[in-house]
């Protein structure tokens, strides 16, 4: 700790004890917690002064503990005022200290590892709440206040939002490193463990958000997703979005990948949960093959589609082979959202009266012929070698 022993008068002889004291005294629980409360941009002059020396990753992750513990936090306080964004990316604005700080040069974050802390936090949390669904309170029913503002008063929420603003930023700035955004599916995996919908008498099975665990997994599925699609956003040149691979390998410093990669980890719990309704699971992996076909009309991206259907069919990275139960589940998924584009059809060319062909161009939502027969022909493929 002698970079810290440099705050104090300059006595060769001391330096080194004082340095150890002020070692004890900054990495203590009690003056960290005190640190966040009272003087939390402090907190940043340490972690720069700490980067000199091998204290840094103590301190670093104690100081984020205290502040995702904090619902009065000045991270909390952050997050929930930088709101500006488009789709791929957030507006860091500058009197944020702190997300500037971590993320305005993204290295920063990287260095200190931020994603452990906050990371672990959300797992532990989770696994908290687990322990009795009757006082979860994201199994409670869901209800338009809580997208529009209650959201923010719970830890789950605002750690999706950290960790979307940091990959988006280390994906626009070129890092090359996933940033642990495979957190996301631990995530997602405790979600689905705590899912309930009997808990809350108030929950309507027929919604599109039925509790404020779908609508938290809606966030999740949509921050990876969104991850995913940027591929588009940068240069196709970048480092850090050039594919070497369509099968379902990790490639750590390839972010579009890694993220198509936890979907596809993160839809496998969301199928083979016997507590979530087929329509919530329709619409996550809808989401999947929404950016399946997305990516199959997009000049330079076909690659990308093939690799979404790899971690579609081994559910994420590895080659595991997904239970009889996922299988069943992903084809009544695909059949249902059949279902609906065909009715959607049906309508059009009702209100049209003109005979068009079968098959529209795609549009989101719609499939063209080519795309659909090879979607058709990957499912039946697959579940005739599994027999089912």
């Amino acid at each position: 700790m002698a970079h810290f022993a440099d705050w104090l008068p300059d006595h060769e002889q001391s330096k080194q004890t004082a340095g150890e004291i002020i070692r004890e005294v900054i990495l203590s629980r009690r003056f960290v917690s005190a640190l966040s409360r009272t003087r939390p941009y402090f907190g940043i002059e340490i972690l720069q002064e700490a980067a000199k020396g091998r204290e840094q990753f103590e301190f670093a992750d104690a100081y984020l503990t205290e502040l995702i513990l904090d619902p009065n936090s000045v991270l909390y306080a952050e997050l929930s005022r930088n709101q500006k964004y488009s789709k791929y990316r957030y507006y860091l604005d500058p009197s944020n200290r702190l997300l500037n700080f971590l993320f305005g040069d993204v290295r920063v974050a990287e260095h200190f590892h931020v994603y452990k802390a906050i990371g672990d936090f959300a797992v532990k949390h989770l696994r908290e709440l687990g322990r009795d669904h009757v006082s979860d309170p994201y199994d409670r029913a869901f209800d338009p206040s809580f997208a529009d503002s209650d959201a923010w008063a719970t830890p789950l929420f605002r750690i999706l939002r950290f960790f979307d603003i940091m990959v988006k930023e280390a994906l626009h700035q070129g890092i090359e490193w996933h940033m642990w955004l495979y957190y996301l599916p631990l995530v997602v995996e405790e979600m689905v463990n705590n899912y309930d919908a009997t808990v809350d008498p108030l929950v309507e099975s027929d919604r599109e958000f039925p509790t404020r665990y779908s609508f938290l997994l809606y966030e999740a599925f949509s921050a990876m997703r969104d991850w995913a699609e940027a591929v588009t956003e940068v240069p196709a040149d970048q480092k850090n979005v050039i594919l070497r691979s369509t099968r379902n390998d990790h490639e750590n410093g390839n972010i579009p990948k890694s993220a198509v990669l936890a979907l596809g980890e993160s839809v496998r719990f969301v199928l083979e949960s016997p507590t979530i309704a087929d329509s919530q699971k329709q619409t996550f992996v809808n989401m999947i093959f929404n950016l399946y076909f997305d990516f199959r009309e997009t000049d330079g991206c076909a690659d990308y589609a093939e690799t979404v259907l790899n971690s579609l069919k081994h559910g994420g990275a590895g080659f595991r082979t997904p239970s009889e139960y996922y299988w069943r589940a992903s084809e009544a998924a695909f059949e249902g959202r059949e279902r609906v584009l065909r009715k959607a059809r049906r309508e059009r060319h009702h209100r049209s009266r003109s005979d068009g062909p079968p098959w529209e161009c795609h549009e989101r939502g719609r499939l063209n012929p080519g795309a659909r027969c090879e979607f058709v022909r990957f499912f039946s493929g697959t579940s005739g070698a599994l027999g089912l």
